[in-house]
């Protein structure tokens, strides 16, 4: 029974990732570098302890993750070498897997074999597909150290990642949210304070007038045409995305794409877009885009992940120019809710031998710690995910001398935890972020009435959430 639904799941990412330019969450490409995909899983050679520095009889603990770049090379070389070097009896084997996708899809595929991961970084949109699968242990079960205590989390991150239980599902690891980049010195040239950058949709749009009139930029703003970004405005005005209190008081089966706040949002996307502030490649989910975009003094302003923040950072101070930071921006005549997080936990795959799960806890535990917590956080721009840590790097004084760091960790702190700004848990969200971007294109290129193009998404995006319920119940 347990291996037919596995085939279904894997098949149902399949279908997710063949379909038209099909979303991996934001964080899988945060310093502009695709995650390169490794060998498939019949040619992964088997690694000895040996081979990663230990001895004959360590154990072997394989993590597999979804991030590259610099981010590759830190997970790998500041965190897995790290703790192998000064643990007794235990060698971390940290492997990237590809995409945040793929790392899912390989993880349901490997499960029961022998070629299983121990520990998987899966994508938040994932939560729902990972515990239908039935493969990992839930965190809170296996740590009987109460290390991965969500009370010792900002709670906005540990609201995302508890079940029913009230325990942590998986361990939160990297977590993100969106924020406004603006570059001070057009700003200044502008006449516009960059001191007090635009927080609403109204006044964005009177920025780049202003821009645009006394500078000599033919644009103004960047960001992503990506859902992520959608869902987050949306949840920012304290809106759910799927019913069932966003699948957390029972199983969602209906995406609520056609609400007044989805409408609110795509409208200003497309008039951002007819005015011709809105500089964009037309491609989806082009994470270069913008970032080139700014680095080459094109635009004042960009939506883009926290994660970016010291990409950003270090391409303007090559321009001799300096990076602001700001609020995710709201409709005018909206409340500001708070964001959801963007980025992914850590799960541990349950067919393993006892002692190999509990190091494979004892790694999670460590990774949790503050000092590596952050460590993390100042290396990528992820949030310093424990109380602990936030209060230690602001009594260092890291965020005085680095307050671009600081603005999303107070957007987060900030945010209200509600079911909105928790985020939806549902099925196929990863084909669900596909179909919404269809209605973005309806609506940007095609000039088609929002509300209609979301409405016709909403029909398509209840059908494949509602298959998929009726697959695995």
């Amino acid at each position: 029974m347990r291996r037919g639904l596995l085939a279904l799941l894997a098949m149902a990412l399949v279908v997710a990732a063949c379909g038209e330019d099909a979303a991996d969450e934001p964080e899988d490409a945060l310093d502009g570098e695709e995650a390169e995909d490794d060998a498939a899983l019949d040619d992964e050679d088997d690694v000895d302890p040996e081979d990663l520095g230990g001895d004959p009889d360590d154990i072997v603990i394989t993590f597999w993750h979804g991030l590259g770049g610099d981010d590759e090379v830190y997970i790998e070389e500041e965190l897995a070498d790290v703790y192998s070097e000064q643990t007794d009896g235990v060698v971390v084997n940290a492997q990237n897997r590809g995409t945040y996708e793929e790392v899912l899809d390989q993880s349901i595929t490997a499960a029961g074999t022998d070629q299983a991961p121990h520990i998987a970084q899966l994508y938040e949109i994932g939560t729902q597909i990972a515990r239908d699968s039935g493969i990992f242990a839930p965190i809170h079960e296996l740590d009987t150290e109460g290390a991965i205590d969500p009370d010792e989390y900002i709670p906005a991150v540990a609201s995302y990642y508890q079940d029913e239980t009230g325990g942590l599902f998986s361990a939160p690891f990297n977590s993100s949210n969106p924020i406004m980049m603006i570059n001070r010195d057009i700003f200044e040239e502008a006449g516009l304070d960059p001191d007090d950058p635009p927080q609403r949709f109204g006044d964005i749009m009177d920025a780049c007038d202003t821009i645009i009139a006394e500078t000599d930029l033919d644009g103004c703003f960047g960001m992503p045409i990506h859902s992520w970004f959608f869902e987050q405005m949306v949840a920012n005005q304290g809106q759910v995305l799927a019913n069932n209190d966003n699948g957390r008081d029972g199983r969602a089966d209906e995406v609520l794409l056609d609400s007044p706040e989805a409408v609110a949002v795509m409208e200003w996307w497309q008039e951002m877009d007819a005015e011709g502030y809105w500089t964009n490649s037309g491609a989806r989910e082009d994470w270069d885009d913008p970032r080139t975009l700014m680095a080459e003094g094109q635009i004042a302003m960009s939506i883009d992940s926290t994660a970016s923040t010291r990409a950003y950072q270090d391409s303007l101070a090559e321009l001799d120019n300096e990076l602001g930071t700001a609020f995710l921006p709201i409709p005018d005549d909206a409340e500001r809710n708070g964001t959801i997080i963007g980025g992914a936990s850590l799960y541990v795959l349950e067919d393993h031998p006892d002692e190999e799960i509990a190091a494979a806890m004892e790694f999670i535990n460590w990774l949790s710690e503050p000092e590596q917590d952050m460590a993390w956080h100042q290396f990528t721009g992820y949030f310093p995910l424990r109380t602990e840590s936030r209060e230690l790097l602001e009594d260092e004084g890291w965020f005085d001398e680095n307050p671009n760091f600081s603005t999303a960790i107070e957007q987060l702190e900030q945010t209200e935890v509600s079911p909105a700004t928790q985020g939806a848990i549902m099925g196929q969200f990863p084909q669900i972020r596909s179909i919404v971007l269809d209605a973005a294109e309806a609506a940007l290129f095609e000039g088609q009435d929002p509300a209609d193009a979301l409405s016709a998404s909403k029909d398509q995006a209840d059908s494949v959430l509602q298959e998929y319920n009726a697959d695995v119940e």
